[in-house]
């Protein structure tokens, strides 16, 4: 099953402050928190979802999470585009997409998110021009090693017209979603000032 269709099945509940079962660590401040039984309101200023079972793609409802300051979905299985959505998220300082099955460019809109301090696409299947605003030129090779087609970064080789292509499709794979990461950034964009209340594993 693809994880945009997870949205509207079962997988998805009716009232989305009724999740119990989903890993979370996120962070509202600079203390580290978790959610297990704990009540949450408001919007979280982290997100760490590395090293769980997604897959699919990265849902346009990730651009709604304003406040965000920190998003790592290293180390999972989404596929897809690195979608534009993102560069709504001006407060962000930290994205971690390495260790995916990622696809198409780096979006150039990503140059707007001037307070970013720490980037990494590495290992996944990214190709074209690296953007090259004022942050990426300052990233490490790290950030991008392991896409053998990402090029024009002053940390990879010189673009020609060939690597100059457009973004690949929006791919989701596989039907052994465990976790519903559309459902996980839907409820957490919507939740507003409500509270979130449950028992968190």
């Amino acid at each position: 099953m693809q994880l945009k269709s997870l949205i509207s099945s079962s997988y998805f509940p009716s009232n989305p402050f009724t999740f119990n079962s989903i890993p979370l660590y996120v962070k509202r401040d600079h203390s580290p928190s978790s959610l297990q039984y704990n009540k949450i309101s408001g919007f979280p200023s982290s997100i760490y979802l590395s090293n769980n079972r997604f897959n699919g793609t990265i849902p346009s409802a990730i651009g709604r999470l304003k406040q965000l300051h920190v998003l790592d979905l290293s180390r999972n299985d989404i596929t897809g585009n690195i979608p534009d959505k993102l560069s709504g998220l001006q407060n962000l300082e930290v994205l971690d997409l390495s260790f995916n099955d990622l696809q198409g460019s780096i979006p150039s809109s990503l140059n707007s998110l001037t307070f970013l301090s720490k980037f990494s696409v590495a290992h996944n299947h990214l190709q074209g021009e690296i953007p090259t605003g004022v942050q990426f030129q300052s990233f490490p090779t790290s950030s991008f090693e392991d896409n053998s087609n990402l090029c024009g970064s002053t940390q990879a080789s010189p673009c020609t017209i060939a690597d100059n292509v457009s973004g690949g499709q929006d791919v989701s794979s596989g039907s052994n979603n465990k976790f519903c990461l559309s459902c996980i950034f839907r409820m957490l964009s919507t939740a507003g000032n409500h509270d979130l209340l449950g028992r968190w594993p």
